[in-house]
């Protein structure tokens, strides 16, 4: 107990500092306190400043203890290496791993694992060559970790051929290459254009009775499209659903560009209208649209609606990549698209206007406008810009409303097309016409939704200019993007500014106020505000709980996280994930490991299900009061969860071993 009081003490004192530490603070901090380190003490001190990610303060607790009466052991070096290598400070890792012999130390597999991934992270390939030559001089055994780190390094620093050699010998070996492995291995094939031999190693993975992730599907398939083997990069794209894995932005761009190269221009405009819009490659999409048609293939009608959306986004980008000749075929596909058949075949979101196509009427701005909104209403964004282009097409002049709608589509979809948003709204003064509040709130929601708070301020100003008063619409949504922005005394500023506009604000923009207090780490004015909520007739819900019980973990007042969490069923309501997490994770900071794992053992009997946030929180909660047996029994539940531990805890599992002898 005196030793936890000792360490609590400690670590507040060292992170007080600041940033950058001065050695000679550090220095005198550890004089001033005197301590009388036992190993497995010093080691759970380093692993909290390793949590933290304070690779600053373990160097100079180290080289401060170096200097000391104290000796220093190897797992404490290890210690240091690792949170180096977590943080990418290869060169002080390897400074650390060059002092152990100083120490009258022999570095172990560990330590070496440790400056090998340090290396690897940044592919400093020679480096790690040579530490690794020296971990065979030292005769020890290369473990999976040295050889799949040394070959990752060999792979990002452009040396290839080394690493398929070190995967060749760690194959000759007794070890079993894991995942990490092969996905290194892989990508040296796909820098070699070495297919054949990606394909062949990506069929070894389940041989081996090992899971593909997503880099080494991306590798193999990066490998395919240099080698022009667009069926094998569909395929294994295709099978993606199999194993349990989503593709991302890599995925479909690599097999995008294999079916580019295999001329297979419909395949590739297919792929890329199921792409996540935003990040992917309008430029690239609208090339191979036009040089479809140029070529006289006839796409498919949905591919000239992707091609629309593409065409909109490259104007939101501000680029202009075509040709004349280019536009000219895109305008001849667009007056295809005019007639009944496309309006047939995309636009039957709305009943009034198949009735209308039925009886040849032709759609005013007013129809336009109800279907637009429908769609929005719905979510369905692609629909309401091809609405809003067709409106174009067919000469007509989009509207306040229609524009306020088409922009509000734009802020509903999951991935918000934030910059298509301004671009429309910056479009209608251009028209004579002036937005108003509700165009203003729906392009501010786009850039909050999309956490662009910059662009978001900038609105919210404008208003004034353009004679509009805000409303409280207005303020929730400027209020959010300075907190998704981490601004918040901005946030903070725009709260106070509700009342002197004579308005009343509710518990959207309160709620949006104390998470901004949150991710400033300004649990004071959190509370308080969440307290003030009754005053003003309004109830707290389960997002201004959770928020203000976050604001106290971030600021380390783990009592106050306490109390907030019991208040929540007085107030009828259930906490959350969230809720249940902030308050685990208050307790082990303030090293409560006893009412962490109270909490932890509450969730079920929530209906809720602990997640990895959950473990991880109640995990280092034991390893902060020294439950060495707890917290592997609850790594091991973790697991049986089927959940996926993080690097951090797997190496603390390691290192723990490692101390305890095991």
């Amino acid at each position: 107990c005196g030793w936890r009081a000792f360490s609590s003490s400690l670590l507040k004192s060292l992170r007080l500092l600041g940033q950058p530490v001065e050695p000679e603070k550090v220095k005198a901090l550890l004089a001033h306190k005197k301590p009388v380190w036992k190993s497995s003490e010093l080691a759970q001190v380093l692993h909290t400043l390793k949590r933290r990610r304070r690779a600053d303060l373990v160097i100079e607790v180290i080289r401060t203890l170096e200097s000391s009466t104290m000796k220093l052991e190897l797992p404490h070096y290890s210690l240091g290496i690792s949170t180096c290598a977590s943080v990418r400070w290869w060169q002080q890792a390897l400074a650390l791993f060059h002092s152990i012999p100083t120490a009258k130390l022999a570095p172990n597999i560990f330590s070496y694992g440790a400056a090998l991934s340090a290396c690897g992270k940044v592919g400093a390939w020679q480096l790690s060559v040579a530490l690794f030559q020296s971990l065979l001089q030292a005769e020890l055994s290369p473990d999976v970790v040295s050889y799949s780190a040394t070959i990752s390094s060999c792979e990002k620093g452009g040396n290839w051929p080394l690493a398929l050699q070190l995967f060749d010998s760690m194959r000759m070996s007794e070890l079993s290459p894991d995942v990490i492995s092969y996905g290194a291995a892989i990508s040296s094939c796909e820098k070699g254009t070495r297919w054949q031999l990606a394909l062949q190693l990506f069929g070894s993975l389940s041989e081996e009775k090992l899971r593909p992730n997503v880099i080494c599907y991306n590798a193999t398939i990066s490998s395919c499209e240099k080698g022009g083997q667009w069926q094998q990069a569909l395929l294994l794209l295709s099978s993606f659903p199999e194993a349990r894995l989503v593709p991302d932005l890599i995925s479909y761009s690599a097999t995008i560009s294999s079916c580019e190269k295999g001329a297979q221009w419909q395949l590739a405009l297919e792929l890329f209208d199921a792409l996540p819009r935003e990040g992917g490659q309008p430029e690239k999409a609208f090339k191979l649209f036009c040089s479809m048609l140029s070529s006289h293939l006839q796409p498919h009608v949905m591919l000239y609606s992707g091609a629309l959306v593409v065409h909109g986004q490259l104007k939101a980008f501000d680029v202009k990549p075509v040709t004349n000749e280019e536009l000219r075929h895109f305008s001849i596909g667009l007056g295809a698209c005019a007639g009944a058949k496309f309006w047939e075949g995309t636009l039957t979101a709305n009943a009034r206007f198949e009735e209308m196509q039925g009886a040849l009427i032709a759609p005013d701005v007013p129809s336009y406008s109800a279907t637009i909104s429908a769609c929005q209403k719905a979510g369905q964004w692609q629909l309401a810009l091809q609405l809003f282009g067709g409106m174009l097409g067919a000469k007509l002049t989009p509207d306040v409303i229609s524009y306020s709608a088409t922009i509000s589509a734009c802020a509903s979809e999951r991935r918000v097309q934030w910059q298509l948003a301004l671009q429309l709204f910056g479009e209608m003064p251009k028209l004579l016409l002036a937005p108003n509040v509700i165009s203003y709130n729906a392009a501010l929601s786009s850039c909050e939704k999309a956490g662009q708070w910059q662009a978001a301020l900038q609105l919210f100003d404008s208003m004034h200019s353009g004679n509009l008063i805000p409303d409280i619409i207005s303020h929730s949504a400027a209020i959010s993007s300075c907190e998704k922005g981490g601004q918040w005394q901005s946030a903070l500023h725009i709260f106070g500014s509700i009342q002197k506009a004579r308005l009343s604000p509710d518990v959207i923009s309160y709620s949006a106020a104390i998470s901004s207090c949150e991710k400033g780490a300004q649990w004071q004015v959190a509370v308080h505000m969440l307290s003030h909520m009754p005053a003003a007739k309004l109830l707290p819900n389960i997002v201004s709980y959770s928020a203000s019980i976050s604001a106290c973990e971030k600021g380390e007042q783990w009592q106050m996280a306490l109390h907030l969490f019991s208040v929540i069923p007085k107030a009828k309501l259930t906490p959350t994930e969230i809720s249940y997490n902030a308050t685990i994770s208050s307790c082990e900071k303030g090293q409560q490991w006893q009412h962490a794992l109270g909490l932890f053992s509450s969730m079920p009997k929530a209906k809720l299900t602990p997640n990895v946030i959950s473990y991880s929180a109640a995990i280092n909660s034991c390893e902060e009061g020294s439950q060495w047996q707890l917290s592997f029994q609850l790594f091991y539940d973790m697991l049986g969860a089927k959940l996926t531990p993080n690097l951090i805890l797997y190496r603390s599992a390691v290192s723990y071993c490692e101390l305890g002898g095991r």
